[in-house]
């Protein structure tokens, strides 16, 4: 499953006709392999002309649902809480050793599911890792489904990965949604879950906090760690945007919006509002001045390895929309990097990979590397 693959068959393909195709292609339906995917994925005009699109559509690149069909949330499935708690636990039918967590919240309204990976010694205090997905961010993790954080189930950390995120960028909507609903993510994933949490549901807890994602989740979790540095102690994003007004991050936060049937407009409002500004980390990172980062992206160029990733699920088409994906958050990691730098700060840790695609196997294997850095300290 790809993280946001396909995205590109109604929405972006229409402007990347200039010249980038192969011969005789005029969108990316002509795309008929994974090979003419890959000579375009290296022509060094794709990144410029991608910018170029996004520029002219004022942040918003027509795109219709991609992953389902939307029906509209039901507001009669609202419910109110008086405080945040834990309703219930059991352990996971499709994983062995992960626990499900039902979690009421007032924020959102409703009950909110938490996958929980124990600590190696649940006896003893462990750090918690809040792990965010990608933008599909279904009832199971992807990072049981694919990223594999099995591997830290040897560490002595508790991984925790909210579930039922789709298209919300994890962050607070200024309005409800009628597809996606009612967000306030940042108000659940700072306030109402850690309370929940470390309270009551008898987890060993050693005081800290860190928090990491990918794609979606990757642009959410650094974000947050900027907002609350107090909350977290380290933090990373894997294929992530950073400035919501940028040209490439507007267009890619809005895209996770309009490809899962939601209206960007709803989340912070319309326009460059002062809400996206204050979402806006590459603008301000001074939140991750005292803290260990670690960022990563490749740079969207076809390899071997990426033709046989999507073999079996989407093939070309699949394949250009991680391209695109990876050109754009590529473009977004050196923008957040370079504002650290700008401000004086050269502790983050940002691996750009030559030769790679927005999938999960690359996130799987930079997991127990992140890990490694922010809970080392930066080292």
């Amino acid at each position: 499953m790809r993280i946001l693959g396909g995205i590109v068959v109604a929405g972006v393909s229409a402007g990347l006709n200039l010249g980038v195709m192969p011969a005789g292609a005029t969108d990316v339906g002509d795309l008929g392999s994974s090979s003419a995917v890959e000579r375009m994925s290296k022509d060094p005009r794709l990144a410029p002309e991608l910018e170029r699109l996004l520029g002219s559509t004022p942040g918003y690149v027509p795109t219709p649902p991609i992953y389902f069909r939307p029906n509209p949330y039901p507001p009669a499935s609202l419910r109110d809480y008086a405080a945040p708690r834990l309703a219930k636990r059991e352990a996971d039918a499709q994983h062995p050793g992960i626990e499900r967590l039902f979690v009421e919240s007032p924020a959102m309204r409703r009950v909110v599911q938490v996958q929980v990976q124990h600590a190696k010694d649940r006896g003893r205090p462990a750090p918690m890792l809040y792990l965010l997905d990608g933008v599909t961010a279904p009832k199971e993790s992807g990072w049981l489904r694919e990223g594999n954080v099995q591997q830290l189930s040897g560490e002595q950390v508790t991984a925790i990965m909210p579930t039922e995120a789709t298209g919300s960028n994890y962050t607070n909507w200024q309005s409800d949604d009628p597809i996606l609903g009612r967000m306030q993510w940042e108000t659940f994933l700072t306030s109402e879950l850690p309370t929940v949490l470390e309270r009551e549901a008898d987890l060993k807890f050693n005081g800290t906090r860190y928090i990491g994602g990918v794609s979606m989740g990757g642009s959410a979790a650094v974000r947050l760690a900027n907002l609350h540095p107090d909350l977290y102690r380290g933090t990373f994003g894997f294929s992530g945007c950073y400035s919501p007004t940028s040209t490439d991050g507007r267009g890619f936060l809005n895209l996770i919006n309009t490809a899962t049937g939601g209206n960007p407009d709803n989340q912070w409002g319309p326009g460059v509002s002062a809400e996206r500004r204050r979402n806006d980390v590459t603008a301000n990172p001074s939140g991750l001045r005292g803290m260990p980062v670690y960022l990563f992206a490749a740079d969207g160029e076809v390899t071997q390895r990426d033709k046989d990733i999507v073999a079996k699920d989407g093939g070309p088409i699949t394949l250009t929309g991680s391209v695109i994906l990876e050109k754009l958050v590529n473009q977004c990691t050196h923008d957040l990097d370079d504002a650290m730098r700008a401000q004086g700060m050269t502790h983050q840790q940002v691996t750009y990979l030559h030769g790679g695609t927005h999938n999960w196997p690359y996130y799987a294997e930079q997991l127990p590397i992140a890990w490694r850095h922010i809970s080392g300290g930066g080292r």
